[in-house]
């Protein structure tokens, strides 16, 4: 908010991810565990609930800078949809899709072991994280519509 309401020049690129993606992660990464409590699924919702709220106000506030996209696009088919992305900018589409800092090929970041991972490339890790509708709020399909109204078309 900061940056974009004193008008630096920039649009900012907001990846979503959904509610289960987000909790395996953060599960995974900050509490090391792979099975929730439910003081923990609390603690994660309010995470992603805040965070991605956060995410369509400012959609809303700087609807030209502002572009989101569902990560799970953006894994499931990283050339279409950077492609999409970086013709809406106006910036020329890409042949190849590589992961890399500054020119160098690099494997990523995870919190989840992965065997046979080279460098440069995008890899997918199967959520085997189990929630059933009642660990999920209602609320969480309110948000995923706006978020799928809202995002890169």
């Amino acid at each position: 908010y900061f940056l974009l309401s004193n008008n630096v020049d920039a649009i900012v690129l907001v990846p979503v991810r959904d509610f289960k993606g987000f909790c395996s992660s953060y599960l995974k990464g900050i509490y090391r565990t792979e099975k929730p409590t439910t003081h923990q699924l609390n603690d994660i919702w309010e995470n992603w609930r805040h965070k991605v709220i956060d995410f369509l106000l400012l959609k809303e506030k700087f609807p030209n800078r502002i572009i989101l996209i569902q990560y799970e696009d953006l894994i499931k088919d990283p050339k279409k949809l950077i492609n999409k992305l970086f013709g809406k900018i106006k910036i020329s589409k890409v042949k190849k899709i590589e992961t890399t800092i500054l020119g160098k090929l690099n494997i990523g970041n995870s919190s989840f072991n992965l065997d046979n991972i080279k460098a440069g490339k995008i890899y997918k890790r199967k959520n085997y994280l189990k929630l059933n509708d009642k660990q999920i709020p209602d609320e969480y399909k309110k948000i995923m519509k706006l978020i799928k109204q809202k995002k890169l078309k």
